[in-house]
């Protein structure tokens, strides 16, 4: 909760690739940073997601192809300039 208070948002996508680039642009940078990654999914999956999984096996399910993730990266406040630079 604190790194949540003290850190700001860099970035809230749901493309793993623009992540690892980011991700890989802060690092070369040497800015330290905090991940956060949600499974993100509709509503009205969920439900059918918990059945299907009872009845398969998760590799078998239908339903796993409209799971996806949302992925956030937060960094220290005094740091925000330097990594909205590094993502360029």
């Amino acid at each position: 909760m604190f790194r949540l208070i003290y850190n700001k948002k860099l970035l809230v996508d749901s493309s793993a690739e623009e992540f690892a680039r980011v991700r890989a642009n802060l690092d070369e940078k040497n800015i330290p940073c905090y991940i956060k990654t949600v499974k993100s999914s509709p509503t009205i999956l969920q439900s059918s997601y918990a059945q299907s999984y009872q009845r398969y096996a998760m590799s078998y399910s239908p339903a796993k192809d409209h799971v996806s993730y949302v992925y956030y990266i937060y960094v220290k406040r005094k740091d925000y300039d330097k990594a909205r630079l590094a993502m360029e």
